[in-house]
């Protein structure tokens, strides 16, 4: 049986940059390369979803991408995982300071209760990426379907 996970940070400055979002989780430790690519959303998706692979070699012009979709504002998508462990998702990031993250690759689980998802292992690391930032989290919520 699949799991679907998400946690939602909803931010209270509103009229950052959403490039600058995910420039704060890069740097808190959230790391782009999963299997030896990097995945995102390009630059005209439109909604669409349709995520596209590069390889590590490519990483600059994935950030200028991103920063271009950021300035025609659309939402950016990339999928990080937490620094070597191979855990994390897909963060979406959207214009209006809202980030949905899809705990989606590799989910951690709690210890004894293989379904149910390790949130506070997400929780942490998505909080301490945001703190030593002009980043404030308004609200966080979390949800999980069997």
């Amino acid at each position: 049986m699949s799991v679907y996970s998400t946690i939602d940070v909803r931010l209270a400055n509103t009229s950052v940059e959403s490039w600058r979002i995910c420039e704060a989780f890069r740097c808190g430790g959230w790391n782009p390369l999963f299997d030896d690519q990097i995945m995102y959303l390009p630059l005209g998706d439109d909604d669409e979803f349709d995520w596209k692979s590069v390889s590590q070699s490519e990483e600059s012009l994935v950030k200028k991408e991103l920063k271009e979709k950021s300035e025609a504002g659309e939402t950016l998508g990339i999928v990080f995982v937490w620094q070597d462990s191979q855990c994390g998702g897909e963060f979406l990031i959207f214009p209006n300071g809202k980030i949905s993250v899809n705990l989606s690759v590799n989910r951690r689980r709690i210890a004894r209760c293989n379904r149910s998802t390790d949130v506070s292992w997400y929780v942490e690391r998505i909080m301490t990426s945001l703190e030593n930032t002009p980043l404030q989290v308004e609200s966080i919520s979390w949800q999980e379907h069997y």
